[in-house]
């Protein structure tokens, strides 16, 4: 399960406006993760969690 920076929220499925971070560290309670200063985050809107394997959307958040 993956964890992807996208350019909007409807663009879950649409790779080209997004990029690959993490895989997800845990299933509930907070979570941080290091984003690399070569990523120019005015490009992206969000954060979506999403599991390769079945293709299945599971959460989405606001960038703030």
């Amino acid at each position: 399960i993956g964890v992807r920076l996208v350019g909007s929220e409807m663009c879950i499925r649409d790779r080209s406006d997004s990029v690959q971070l993490t895989q997800l560290k845990q299933f509930s309670g907070f979570s941080s993760y290091d984003i690399s200063e070569e990523v120019d985050l005015d490009k992206y809107k969000g954060v979506v969690i999403w599991c390769e394997q079945f293709s299945q959307f599971m959460s989405y958040a606001d960038l703030e």
